[in-house]
């Protein structure tokens, strides 16, 4: 009986599919199909519609639980596992404040901060600007530093950096290359990111439009650093740092 009722089913409403195809049905032209239906079929119409509602809900169901299992598989995927790391810096006596640092008066010219972590491999790292007030070029400066370096004043001849001026510097040798990106401005993400060919890049805010700066091998710290005369109430906070695995 049931397959008598699915074959009317399949039958009127091919039609109705069809129709549309030809003439472009509306929707109130499709409601009055159904009720020609309903005509044709009243004595057992609402039990054919109350079939019809057990088969669509039985395939909306089977399609839910195809896509959570397509989820889980993702999600269990070697290439979706992410690793997140540490995110407090060195301590510098009175600057950090576990994954915050804000500018203080420091003996010399430049200072700088490290992250606790050594990275050794692809990263991605977000460092937020919680306030600045200048972003003039060497102000401050973003990036990777030798892991075994314990240099302050000079830190930049060790790193590679994304000045808050837009500049990056030339890798590990502390000049400043020409070309000007973005500046940093309050509330943006600092982007630093290593990639699987030892690349690594700079970006502010956007992951997709990061700009690559230098080959990176080896092991690094992330790096922050200031110019001593620079605003004493800046402050950033390291937000994310993650391995990238495969």
């Amino acid at each position: 009986m049931l397959g008598d009722k699915l074959k009317i089913i399949e039958f009127n409403i091919n039609g109705i599919i069809e129709l549309n195809k030809q003439n472009d049905i509306t929707l109130n032209n499709t409601k009055q199909n159904f009720k020609e239906l309903k005509n044709h079929f009243s004595a057992n119409y609402n039990e054919i519609v109350n079939d019809l509602a057990l088969i669509i809900n039985n395939l909306s169901e089977n399609d839910k639980n195809d896509k959570n299992e397509e989820h889980e598989e993702h999600d269990e995927s070697p290439a979706s596992k992410i690793n997140s790391l540490n995110l407090n810096w060195k301590q510098v006596y009175g600057a950090t404040d576990g994954n915050e640092v804000k500018n203080i008066p420091y003996g010399g010219s430049y200072w700088r901060v490290k992250s606790e972590e050594v990275l050794d491999g692809p990263f991605i790292c977000r460092i937020l600007v919680e306030k600045i007030n200048c972003n003039d070029t060497w102000h401050h400066g973003a990036g990777i530093i030798k892991y075994d370096q314990d240099i302050m004043e000079a830190y930049y001849n060790q790193s590679c950096l994304y000045l808050s001026s837009g500049h990056f510097t030339k890798p590990f040798y502390g000049g400043c290359q020409d070309e000007i990106h973005q500046k940093w401005e309050n509330g943006n993400e600092i982007i630093i990111k290593r990639d699987y060919e030892n690349d690594l890049w700079f970006g502010l805010n956007d992951e997709f439009s990061m700009i690559k700066s230098c080959k990176a091998e080896g092991q690094f710290r992330i790096v922050l650093g200031f110019l001593n005369i620079s605003n004493k109430d800046d402050a950033f906070k390291l937000i994310q740092l993650k391995v990238l695995s495969k």
